[in-house]
């Protein structure tokens, strides 16, 4: 997980964001709970240090991971892509 500091807002809030990407585990250690036992203690982590909220993109085979995990869908933000970059 990257650590990222928020631009500054008029009100006060968390100015920390957790960027995870995803949580992967081997083929052969899936359904042992493996992936279910580190995202706990991510989250618990981000918890403790006052994470504003965590960004993951899931899998479709990982998003009920996430759920039961309290990750929650929410409307796409507004992106920009920078086209001279590849």
């Amino acid at each position: 997980m990257a650590i990222v500091e928020k631009v500054p807002r008029p009100i006060e809030a968390s100015r920390q964001i957790g960027y995870l990407t995803n949580v992967y585990t081997r083929p052969a250690h899936r359904g042992q709970g493996v992936g279910a036992t580190l995202l706990a203690a991510t989250t618990e982590w981000a918890r403790h240090h006052g994470i504003e909220l965590l960004i993951v993109w899931p899998s479709e085979r990982s998003i009920s991971l996430y759920d039961r995990h309290g990750f929650a869908a929410l409307d796409e933000p507004l992106v920009w892509i920078n086209p001279d970059v590849e």
